[in-house]
This record gives C-alpha cells, sequence and structure tokens, in this order.
C-alpha cells in the first residue's frame, strides 16, 4: 500500500517528522500505531461497495478536471 492508501484509515497529522516522513506505523507496534483518520468509516463503505467509489471518484474526477487540477 502507498502512504495516501493508508491515509485514508490512518491520521497522519500529527505523526510527520521533520523531513516529512510518517514516524508513526500502520499495524505494528500497537504502541507507535498512527491514530484513526476521520475517513475511515467512507473507507469501509467503498470496501463493500465498488460502484458507490466509482460513482464518488467519477464526481471528484469531473470537478478536478473542470478547475484544471
Amino acid at each position: 500500500m502507498l502512504n495516501a492508501d493508508i491515509a485514508i484509515v490512518r491520521d497522519f497529522d500529527d505523526s510527520l517528522d521533520v523531513g516529512g516522513e510518517v514516524s508513526c506505523t500502520f499495524r505494528f507496534p500497537v504502541e507507535d500505531r498512527c491514530p484513526l483518520a476521520a475517513t475511515l468509516t467512507k473507507a469501509g463503505v467503498y470496501r463493500n461497495n465498488n460502484d458507490e467509489w466509482l460513482d464518488d471518484f467519477k464526481e471528484v474526477l469531473i470537478l478536478m478536471l473542470e478547475k484544471g487540477l
């Protein structure tokens, strides 16, 4: 998994060191684990419903293309 994938379920905001590296872990050791992200619930929905993910992705992609991002 990429950091971008993990950031959907784990919050890196308070875990970045001076160089921008993530200083917490995804799973183990438990005491160093990154806190859960606010988007965890949505990730669970997408995990079980690919059509919803595709609909949301399409909506955001269109917005990005319209705004030139």
